[in-house]
């Protein structure tokens, strides 16, 4: 672990064992060459003095986390100022206990940013004094690289009581400290992360879809799978094989569904619903076209999740194959959409004919968006609607989703993610690539 940006962040504003075990760490991270920045409640103490001789930045933070824990909740507005000023590759939570720098580790998991906690004390009272604030506990150690406990008490006592999800948090006790945390620090910085676009808007529908679990995309099957792209592959535990949407593309998503909050959308291939569920929970009116809805099994996994989310009401979900059914429905019910996602067969002509049929089907102010345009016949569709006139537009994401519009629409202006050394498929070299300086 060495020559790496770090950012620890604590709430711990005394010496005692916690304050010790934290300044240990500190002391071995600046031994091999780390630039190490600190954010602490204001204090003043031999440790802080120690750490300041030994060149680590300090900053103080404008409430004492320890004592305001409430203030520690909200605090969002300071915490992201100044994760943003500081830009850390990594940053280490050194917490009293489970609700500390709640609001920075939001900011980090929403920014982006991969982030180690480290518990030092677990009480079960703090649960049941702090129940509205655990959803966002249970999503933000659901984003953490790894969460870090002293026993397998606070392990049991976090899992029970705190939201921690299962197979998630690690034992480390005081002996152990500095090499073990090291190690995992370096695993930490190095493998897959989350990332969303900095200002974006973030939902995180987890606990609608409790089978969803992080895949193994290094190992997986699909030629086109950009399997040097360090973020999360989520998939669903009973078919680990079909991939969801990455938290960057879903983002994506749920942004532009915003932009048509209220209006008609349509969604063709939804797989078990977290897609759908994302475009949803964007405010969209949204017809579901998927040949698997016809599956009994499938069709319940997927009301079941969106019902969850609080959003069946604006789904009406329909068994069938597209382009035939999106024809159907149109006629049918006089239908036309304003934004339409295209994640079906990738397969030619699959989505050239989807392609087709969407175009036919729009509104005057329209998006279109692909997912997995890494696939060139995909590409197909995107390269169709820019010859009848459409603007069109790439995002660099983990399988490349893309984007068409027309009329009164401005698309959602996605930033890669700095930490990835982005290369662009060949077939796609000629469209403009969001938040980049390319043409």
């Amino acid at each position: 672990m060495n020559d790496r940006r770090l950012l620890f962040y604590t709430d711990v504003s005394d010496t005692g064992s916690i304050a010790q075990n934290n300044h240990s760490l500190l002391s071995e991270l600046v031994k091999r060459h780390n630039r190490i920045t600190t954010v602490a409640s204001p204090q003043e103490n031999p440790l802080i003095a120690e750490q300041k001789a030994m060149g680590i930045e300090q900053h103080w933070l404008s409430f004492d986390g320890s004592k305001n824990l409430s203030r520690a909740l909200q605090n969002d507005a300071e915490a992201r100022g100044l994760l943003s000023k500081l830009s850390p590759e990594l940053i280490v939570f050194g917490d009293s206990g489970p609700l500390s720098s709640l609001a920075a580790k939001r900011a980090a998991a929403q920014m982006g940013i991969p982030f180690v906690t480290i518990v030092g004390s677990v009480f079960p009272s703090l649960a049941a004094s702090h129940a509205g604030a655990l959803p966002i506990l249970g999503a933000i150690y659901a984003a953490a690289c790894s969460v870090i406990v002293a026993s397998q008490n606070d392990l049991d006592v976090l899992h029970r009581h705190f939201h921690l999800p299962e197979m998630k948090g690690q034992v480390i006790g005081p002996g152990q400290h500095a090499d073990r945390i090291l190690a995992i620090l370096q695993n930490a910085i190095t493998t897959q992360h989350d990332y969303v676009t900095p200002g974006f808007g973030v939902v995180r529908p987890d606990r609608a879809f409790p089978n969803i679990v992080m895949g193994d995309a290094s190992n997986h099957a699909y030629f086109y799978m950009r399997r040097e792209i360090p973020h999360i592959f989520y998939c669903d535990r009973r078919q680990p094989s079909i991939g969801f949407v990455s938290r960057d593309e879903a983002s994506i998503l749920y942004n532009s569904a915003r932009l048509f909050a209220g209006k008609s959308a349509l969604e063709l291939g939804c797989w078990l619903g977290w897609s759908a569920c994302h475009l949803a929970m964007g405010g969209v009116m949204l017809d579901v076209i998927d040949p698997l809805l016809d599956q009994a099994d499938i069709a319940a996994s997927v009301r079941q999740s969106l019902t969850a989310a609080g959003v069946m009401d604006r789904v009406n979900l329909l068994p069938g194959y597209s382009p035939a059914k999106v024809t159907e429905i149109a006629a049918a019910h006089n239908r036309r959409w304003h934004l339409m996602f295209i994640d079906a067969d990738h397969s030619h002509p699959a989505p050239l004919n989807d392609s087709i049929a969407c175009e036919s089907f729009a509104q005057e102010d329209a998006m279109v968006l692909f997912h997995d345009l890494a696939a060139p016949d995909v590409g197909h569709g995107l390269d169709y609607f820019r010859s009848k006139g459409w603007n069109t537009m790439v995002y660099q994401t983990m399988q490349v989703m893309g984007v068409a519009w027309r009329g009164n629409v401005t698309p959602v202006q996605h930033i890669p993610d700095p930490a990835v050394a982005w290369e662009l498929p060949e077939h796609l070299l000629t469209f403009r690539v969001s938040g980049s300086e390319r043409p």
